[in-house]
C-alpha cells in the first residue's frame, strides 16, 4: 500500500499519493469488489472532460492514443530571442509543462487530450511554445530526466510503496524551471487583472530571479521559493466535490492564484503539484513541502500544511471539471459512448482514468454519473 501524506490544519480532507488498490482486488473482477457489473446497470463510464477556469491551462486525458508515433525531437522554428538567455538564436518548440507528464497521461488512459479552450477538439499533446534555444532547452532537459525517473515515475506507479525519494540540486532546479515556464505562459496568454499592482511587480521580479538562477547567474531564488507535494484520490472526502479524484489524478493545470495572504504560481502535473511562491505573508501556512536547493526528500509519510483556501480552490476546479462535461457536443458524447462499448472491460478497469472514476464512485456513489453540472455540489 502507498503511504498517504497528511494535509495539516485548514484542509478539508487528506490526500493519497494515489488511490492504492490491492492487486487481488484489481484483478478479481474488472470492475473491482465495490463495482459489481450489474449493480444499477453500471458499466465503466470513462468521461472525457476538460477543466475550463479563469487564467488556467488544463487538460484531461481520458482516451488512449491509438497507434503511437515514435517520439521526435522538438521542432526548431525560425530564429528569435530566447526567453531565458535573451540571445538571438534558432528557437525550439518547447513544452510548457514537461512532455513526460502527457506521455504518462496518455499511457494510463484509453485516449487523447481535450483543451479547456476548445473541449470538443481532441489533441495529442500538451502545449508548446517557441521560447528556448537549444542550449537553454538542454538546461531544462538535464533536470527533467532525473526528476522524471526518480520522482515522477514512482509517484505515478502502482507498484510504489510510497517511500520518500531523495533528490539532489536537480530537484529544486526542475521545480524552478516549471514555475518559470508556467509564469511565462501566464504573462503571455492570460489576463492578470485579478492581481493587485504589488503582486504584478512580483511577477516581473520572480521571472528575473528564477531566470538568473536557471542560467547559473545566481545561487538561490531569493524570496521566491519553491514548494512541491504529491496529490491523488482522497481516502475520505467530507465536503469535497464528486469529481475531486478525477481532478487530482487526471489533469494538468497552470494558474496564478492570489489570496489575501499568498500569491503563488500553481503548476499541476497529474499527481504532482509545484508551487512557485510570489508572496507568502504567513510562512507558517506552507510547511512540509519546501524544495531545498542542494538536496532533500520528496513524498513519504509526512504532514503538509497549506493555506486554508487551498481545498476550496481544488473544489472549484473539480466543479469546473463537472461543468465541462456538460459542454461537450452531442457528437463527442456519442464518440465517447462508442469508445466505452468497443473497449475491453479489463483494459478499462486497469486504466488510471477508470480507477480515478472508481475512486469518486466509492466516495460519492451514483452522483458521479451525472451528465450535467450540479451547482449544489460546487464548493
Amino acid at each position: 500500500m502507498v503511504a498517504r501524506p497528511n494535509i495539516g490544519p485548514g484542509a478539508m480532507y487528506p490526500l493519497a499519493v494515489h488511490k492504492a488498490v490491492a492487486a487481488a482486488e484489481r484483478h478479481a473482477h474488472p470492475l473491482g469488489s465495490r463495482l459489481a457489473p450489474r449493480r444499477h446497470g453500471l458499466r465503466p463510464r470513462l468521461l472525457a472532460a476538460v477543466i475550463p477556469s479563469n487564467a488556467t491551462l488544463a487538460f484531461a486525458a481520458e482516451r488512449q492514443v491509438v497507434g503511437r508515433k515514435r517520439e521526435r525531437s522538438e521542432m526548431t522554428t525560425s530564429a528569435g530571442r530566447c526567453r531565458l538567455c535573451k540571445n538571438e538564436r534558432p528557437l525550439r518548440e518547447s513544452h510548457v509543462l514537461p512532455h513526460f507528464v502527457y506521455r504518462w497521461l496518455a499511457s494510463s488512459s484509453p485516449g487523447r487530450f481535450r483543451a479547456s479552450v476548445s473541449p470538443n477538439r481532441r489533441i495529442q499533446d500538451g502545449p508548446k511554445m517557441p521560447w528556448l534555444c537549444d542550449d537553454c532547452e538542454q538546461r531544462f532537459s538535464d533536470a527533467e530526466r532525473p526528476f522524471a525517473e526518480t520522482i515522477f515515475a514512482p509517484l505515478h506507479s502502482d507498484e510504489s510503496d510510497g517511500s520518500p525519494v531523495s533528490y539532489a540540486s536537480w530537484g529544486h532546479y526542475f521545480a524552478v524551471s516549471v514555475s518559470w515556464r508556467s509564469l511565462f505562459w501566464f504573462v503571455e496568454t492570460a489576463p492578470s487583472s485579478h492581481l493587485k499592482p504589488s503582486d504584478q511587480k512580483r511577477v516581473e521580479e520572480a521571472l528575473s530571479t528564477w531566470g538568473n538562477y536557471l542560467l547559473g547567474e545566481r545561487d538561490d531564488v531569493g524570496r521566491f521559493p519553491q514548494h512541491a507535494m504529491p496529490c491523488g484520490s482522497p481516502s475520505s472526502a467530507p465536503g469535497a466535490h464528486p469529481f475531486i479524484s478525477r481532478y487530482f489524478e487526471r489533469t494538468c493545470q497552470i494558474d496564478v492564484i492570489a489570496s489575501r495572504e499568498s500569491c503563488v504560481v500553481y503548476s499541476k502535473m497529474a499527481r504532482l503539484l509545484v508551487f512557485g511562491i510570489l508572496r507568502m505573508d504567513k510562512p507558517g501556512e506552507w510547511r512540509g513541502s519546501r524544495m531545498h536547493l542542494l538536496r532533500g526528500t520528496f513524498g513519504g509519510a509526512k504532514t503538509y500544511h497549506l493555506p486554508a483556501w487551498m481545498p476550496s480552490y481544488w473544489n472549484t476546479q473539480a466543479a469546473s471539471y463537472e461543468a465541462a462535461l456538460g459542454s461537450l457536443s452531442t457528437r463527442q458524447k456519442e464518440k465517447i459512448a462508442q469508445l466505452k462499448s468497443s473497449t475491453d472491460p479489463d483494459v478499462l478497469a486497469k486504466s488510471g482514468a477508470f480507477r480515478a472514476f472508481r475512486s469518486d464512485y466509492e466516495l460519492f456513489g451514483d452522483v458521479v454519473f451525472a451528465d450535467e453540472p450540479s451547482p449544489t455540489r460546487q464548493g
